[in-house]
């Protein structure tokens, strides 16, 4: 049956198809209008609304990307901005003359600028990880413990002048400057350091204080055996390791005699003075013979000392430099030595400082000189003739 009526229906359906009819009948038709008006009212409806919210969805859209765009510039310039003060402060790190030194809380070495390594000698290689012990003499300053202590209890120790040592032993002096550096809580975390190389000045303040203390101590009524160890001592303490001699060219011009040698032992006195000048006569006496400077850079191989090097082993000498002392009419007084007891050279600083030394000590001497020239004079009138001084009126003065 139900065959038979779709075969029916079909049959009507291609009925109305070929006499031109609808193939709804009025009320489908009719219910398909009403479907279509109302897709169409929804149609409507919709795209009424897409756009608006499509708008909107733009909007936020448009306002997030500014947003993110303008939060990434700013980032963009503080990271730029973050770079360049990094790269300054490695530059100021790497170029300053100053000694950059970071100390952890154990009080060792952190970080090591160039400078440090010029100031100090070592490397960075050499230096981060060392404690404090590497820059410092032998005998630890209780002033520089007392710097630390004083950082790390946040009781001072911002400013501290002492003196350091070099790789190669040499003392320095150093003005530092001190940082207690913190955590994110507040806790100690270590110390920044800067570090002023002050030896230069240093010994130029003690050059000039002992050049003033030279001078009144030639004025006062010292001797000149007195005079010439107050300045041989004086000028010790302001070279490191140096031992002072000044040897006096006697009235015969050929023999040195003893002046002044504080330091240099007393059987080595006494072995050189009286020594006769020559060509080859250690130092000093080579220095007379020749009218000039003369620097032995190591006694033990030097034939200036091939006589006299044995002499100069016994009592510990490896270096001598020697200058002729000249007085204002170009005649030799003597010679001042310096000794060393292991090779050394001379630098610039150093030859400066002999000339220097070399004049005061020559005002030393024609001063002392001339005073005892006059008191044995006044000695001689006195015993041997009379004498008397009278003005231009005739009146005995003396």
């Amino acid at each position: 049956p139900t065959q038979t009526r779709f075969v029916v229906q079909g049959k009507q359906l291609m009925d109305r198809i070929r006499a031109g009819l609808s193939v709804v009948d009025e009320e489908e038709s009719r219910l398909l209008v009403e479907r279509e008006a109302r897709a169409k009212a929804i149609n409507d409806q919709t795209f009424a609304i897409l756009p608006s919210g499509l708008l909107l969805s733009v909007l936020f859209l448009t306002i997030g990307l500014l947003r993110l765009n303008r939060e990434m510039s700013e980032r963009q310039r503080g990271s730029e901005a973050l770079r360049e003060a990094n790269q300054k402060l490695r530059l100021h790190f790497e170029k300053t003359p100053l000694a950059v030194v970071e100390w952890d809380t154990e009080f060792r070495v952190a970080r090591w600028n160039p400078a440090a390594q010029a100031i100090f000698g070592f490397s960075s290689d050499e230096a981060v990880g060392q404690d404090s012990s590497l820059i410092l003499p032998v005998a630890f300053p209780p002033q520089v413990h007392d710097v630390w202590a004083g950082l790390v209890g946040h009781r001072g120790g911002e400013h501290s002048s002492n003196a350091n040592v070099r790789k190669d032993g040499q003392t320095i002096y150093c003005e530092w400057y001190n940082t207690r550096l913190t955590d994110d809580h507040g806790n100690f975390a270590g110390v920044a350091s800067l570090a002023l190389d002050i030896t230069e000045n240093r010994r130029t303040l003690e050059l000039l204080a002992w050049e003033k203390s030279a001078l009144e101590l030639i004025a006062s009524a010292a001797t000149l055996p007195e005079v010439l160890d107050g300045l041989m001592l004086g000028l010790e303490r302001q070279v490191q390791g140096a031992l002072c001699s000044v040897l006096l060219l006697d009235d015969d011009g050929v023999h040195l005699r003893h002046g002044s040698a504080p330091s240099l032992a007393a059987s080595y006195n006494r072995l050189i003075d009286g020594l006769a000048i020559g060509p080859s006569v250690g130092s000093c006496g080579t220095a007379v013979f020749r009218n000039q400077q003369v620097l032995v850079d190591d006694i033990q191989s030097d034939p200036l000392w091939a006589d006299y090097r044995q002499v100069a082993g016994e009592h510990g000498l490896r270096a001598c430099w020697s200058t002729p002392i000249h007085g204002n009419q170009g005649q030799i007084l003597g010679t001042f030595a310096i000794y060393f007891q292991q090779p050394r050279h001379p630098v610039t600083r150093e030859l400066e400082l002999l000339q220097r030394v070399v004049h005061i000590t020559r005002m030393a001497i024609e001063r002392k000189q001339s005073e005892e020239d006059i008191r044995k004079l006044k000695v001689a009138l006195d015993e041997h003739a009379i004498v008397s001084f009278t003005d231009a009126a005739g009146r005995i003065t003396y």
